[in-house]
């Protein structure tokens, strides 16, 4: 059974949804054949080489640190902020908390620097900005 080999909890916080009458699985969108059990050990090897691109979580750099002066001519820009239309609301605000508390981005009201950010829309009422 599948539950048994992937685990309840993974099938879960995946949001798997596994249709045994049609042979199919769906997550995050994608809908896709369930395989043999020779093919699902492939995939399975495949997935979990790969676990650590399904983390939802914010990735890593090898990179050197970058870091530039600012001339004192320079004057701070400051945009208006680009409307966000309401049906995305909900998830820029989720997403913008989520940013905050993985210290991605940091809150400073009172900065004298800003710039709009602005949505690209998903499917399934989701965006990335």
């Amino acid at each position: 059974m599948v539950t048994t080999s992937l685990g309840r909890d993974f099938i879960l916080t995946l949001k798997l949804k596994l249709n045994f009458g049609r042979r199919q699985m769906a997550w995050d969108g994608l809908e896709m054949p369930m395989r043999a059990h020779d093919e699902a050990g492939a995939l399975r090897k495949l997935l979990l080489l790969f676990d650590d691109l399904n983390k939802r979580t914010i990735g890593t750099t090898h990179s050197e640190p970058f870091e530039f002066e600012l001339k004192d001519s320079v004057q701070p820009y400051h945009a208006r902020p680009f409307g966000i239309p309401q049906t995305y609301l909900s998830t820029v605000k989720k997403e913008i908390a989520r940013l905050d508390r993985l210290g991605v981005i940091v809150r400073y009201i009172c900065g004298p620097w800003a710039a709009p950010a602005f949505i690209v829309p998903k499917k399934h009422k989701t965006a990335a900005f």
